[in-house]
């Protein structure tokens, strides 16, 4: 349903999915969702940061599902591998996968059957 997600959109999902993917500071949590947070029963975390080792496989491939062929350009934007060899150097191998395949999930209407579109994939 991507973006539609009835009863849940004051939840930011795609937006803490996101950080589930990418890591980066633990961020507060809104009204009654904040008490739940704070046991550390219910987010993997190191000091304030989220652990992208473990969270980054399931948050991928929750993005994915959530936006399944739906072709949002925005969500599959945020699944691009990174363009420069720096950023690319934090990125393990396995989870550029991941990111690459839920970006063809998301986009599936423009997966083509052609080295043009393999290529397009790959950052130069």
């Amino acid at each position: 349903h991507g973006s539609n997600l009835i009863g849940m959109s004051d939840l930011n999902v795609p937006d803490q999915l996101y950080q589930y993917m990418v890591g980066g500071h633990r961020r507060t949590q809104p009204g009654i969702h904040r008490e739940k947070h704070k046991s550390p029963s219910y987010q993997i975390k190191e000091g304030d940061t989220v652990n992208v080792d473990v969270t980054c496989p399931g948050a991928t491939l929750a993005l994915a599902l959530l936006y399944l062929k739906t072709n949002n350009r925005s969500i599959a934007d945020w699944l691009r591998a990174p363009d420069t060899q720096y950023l690319l150097d934090f990125v393990k191998p396995e989870f550029l996968l991941m990111r690459t395949l839920a970006r063809g999930l998301i986009m599936w209407d423009e997966i083509k059957p052609n080295s043009t579109w393999i290529n397009s994939n790959i950052p130069p």
